[in-house]
């Protein structure tokens, strides 16, 4: 796939970081944006600069990308848990 900028669509920035950190983009990607959006609006969450979020994910998905970037959490750290059962769930 060509670089993002590329893309024809008017896609949102924060999309498109997810899109360049995941490599491509897809339904899994959009899905765990979509989440993570939610999420931050319900739970009045900004992106986290140290440890102000502890993500949980159930799975190890396309998704689980785009909610490392919005809620600047890194699967490398232990402020981002992942339980390779392959549920669906992701808590914020």
């Amino acid at each position: 796939m060509k670089e993002t900028q590329d893309i024809k669509f008017n896609l949102p920035e924060d999309l498109k970081k997810c899109i360049e950190f995941h490599g491509h983009l897809c339904p899994g990607l959009v899905y765990g944006y979509l989440v993570a959006k939610e999420a931050m609006s319900l739970l009045k969450l900004k992106r986290s600069k140290d440890e102000e979020v502890v993500a949980i994910s159930e799975n190890d998905s396309c998704a689980v990308d785009a909610l490392q970037i919005l809620l600047g959490r890194s699967a490398r750290h232990s402020h981002f848990i992942r339980h390779g059962n392959r549920k669906r769930a992701t808590t914020p």
